[in-house]
């Protein structure tokens, strides 16, 4: 008897059943087991003291958790709860960017009074919400910390060094710098403070002081905002006005030189893993021979021949940028302070260099993201310095940082190696520069009625090795008797006497471009139909659709 073959179709469209059973590796893990670690990890006796002393003050806590300690999220909550009975606490959903920022949007939906940050941070300075920081405890050795630094270091008399470190390790960082300091005889040895707390942001002044840091020494210089300001002082913490960051106070991380000192003599002593805190040091600070000791291998590594491969790759963009003639400005941040101010500053450079921009705010960035601007050259990115380096070969657009942006747009300034990632460096950076009142060359030469035609001459591309003619989208300035008339809106004359058209749209002209401009609509030409009942359903199956 011949067996029959029973023969099945494929669903036309997949159920989504694979996509619920399939399992998922967790992301999280345990960073404790007993009730005493999770107290010590998450420091939730200082954090219960700090929500009593200033009850008043913040009765609605977010906490922000990275997808790594979300496990722990349950039982920090509940201690919280459980004895600050006052304090409405909550915890909050994934952040729009990336979990060393201070969610403030998020906090915001819930109008929270405190925001208490856990793990990894940048330590980019909040805008709007007051936040106490718990960067966990990382397990190291301190005698394995000190002979490491002695074995990179063996003359303590003559080594001129810095020391900082992964947020991690904060906890160490007092025991360390006084068994260098004090036992082995590194006189000349200078550590960077990080802060635990910034109880007082940009857009308030202090109604009440904060607690003093319990983890650095009494003789340590505070670096947080509860460091004691003198009269007539102002800072970034305590008032609603931006002041220039001082030369030792980089990227939440502060530390002071002796007198006469410069950084370039000092080598630093970094104690973390690999990460990106440690790849923005070795830009920032590409003067300086870098020694990175990462705990959990026991091993040092020289981060300088790395550094000088890095710093071409952006020397790279920084050319490909300069090539472009429409620039999209991305917000890779919503929390970090200054960062309008860095956007005004940046429309500003982009218009007196005639080029076009465009604005997007869309949260994590993606290749897929930013492939659906094709008309855009190159994108800027302003977002906290950690985040701000986009080394991915996969983007088909460049992606610079606002420095480098600043250096291609402008022609009077040349880049020395010297590398900005940092808010607040940055904009007093662009104060200090030449032409920081806004005006140009070009500018001063227009205003007083002199035509030049260094706008209009192309300039050599260091990417294609040709000579690249720029595109103008704006006028670089406009007389109040052109504006009157409405002739200067239109048309721009330069030294050749060539009328050129000004203020297009790059939209319209990458459309015109594209061998696809979409359906013809042919108003008027097209008979008009009777309406008919099309199809009724879902795209899995429609009615009156036969089935297999």
């Amino acid at each position: 008897m011949a067996s029959e073959s029973v023969t099945t179709s494929a669903p036309m469209a997949n159920t989504g059943a694979d996509a619920i059973e399939r399992q998922v590796a967790e992301p999280t893990r345990k960073f404790a087991t007993t009730r005493d670690e999770y107290y010590d990890f998450y420091e939730i006796g200082h954090t219960i003291a700090t929500l009593r002393a200033q009850s008043e003050r913040f009765q609605k806590v977010a906490l922000q958790f990275p997808d790594l300690m979300l496990s722990d999220a349950s039982f920090v909550y509940q201690e919280l709860v459980k004895h600050c009975e006052g304090a409405e606490i909550f915890i909050l959903a994934d952040t729009s960017y990336g979990s060393c920022c201070i969610d403030e949007v998020a906090a915001e939906h819930a109008q929270a009074d405190l925001i208490i940050h856990y793990g990894h941070s940048c330590l980019s300075a909040p805008s709007r919400i007051p936040v106490l920081y718990v960067f966990g405890k990382l397990p190291a050795e301190v005698d394995r910390i000190c002979a490491a630094f002695q074995t990179q270091f063996p003359d303590s008399a003559s080594a001129p060094v810095l020391l900082m470190y992964d947020v991690g390790y904060h906890h160490l960082i007092a025991e360390v710098s006084t068994n260098l300091a004090e036992k082995l005889g590194y006189e000349k040895l200078v550590v960077a403070q990080v802060p635990t707390e910034a109880l007082h942001v940009a857009s308030e002044q202090p109604s009440a002081p904060a607690l003093v840091s319990e983890t650095l020494p009494t003789d340590f210089k505070a670096t947080s905002a509860t460091e004691k300001t003198p009269p007539n002082a102002s800072c970034d913490c305590r008032s609603s006005s931006r002041t220039p960051a001082s030369g030792n106070q980089r990227y939440g991380r502060s530390y002071t030189l002796p007198d006469n000192a410069k950084l370039e003599d000092y080598s630093i002593f970094y104690i973390g893993a690999d990460s990106l805190a440690l790849s923005n040091l070795a830009l920032t600070h590409n003067q300086c021979s870098i020694y990175n000791y990462d705990p959990k291998t026991d091993r040092i590594t020289e981060q300088t021949p790395r550094n000088s491969k890095n710093l071409m790759k952006r020397y790279f963009m920084l050319q490909k940028a300069k090539d472009a003639d429409v620039i999209g400005i991305v917000a890779g941040t919503l929390g970090v302070a200054h960062y309008m101010d860095v956007i005004a500053h940046i429309k500003l450079q982009i218009r007196q260099a005639g080029k076009k921009y465009y604005q997007f705010v869309m949260g994590k960035i993606n290749v897929a993201k930013m492939a659906n601007f094709m008309e855009i050259d190159a994108f800027v990115l302003v977002a906290c310095p950690e985040n701000s380096l986009i080394d991915s070969k996969e983007f088909y657009r460049p992606i610079v940082t606002p420095y480098e942006l600043e250096l291609s747009l402008r022609s009077d300034l040349e880049w020395t190696g010297k590398y900005i990632t940092d808010f607040d460096q940055l904009l007093t950076e662009f104060e200090t520069s030449p032409a920081a009142d806004g005006s140009t060359p070009a500018d001063s030469r227009l205003t007083a009625g002199e035509e030049t035609d260094d706008d209009d001459s192309p300039h050599f591309s260091l990417v294609t090795g040709q000579f690249k003619q720029n595109r103008r989208y704006h006028p670089v300035q406009l007389d109040t008797s052109d504006l009157d008339t409405g002739v200067g809106s239109l048309t721009l004359r330069n030294a050749n006497t060539d009328v050129s058209t000004v203020m297009g749209s790059a939209a319209g002209e990458y459309l015109l471009q594209r061998s696809f401009q979409g359906l013809e609509q042919k108003l008027g030409e097209t008979e008009a139909a009777v309406v008919e009942e099309g199809r009724r359903g879902i795209a899995r199956g429609y009615a009156n659709e036969k089935e297999l």
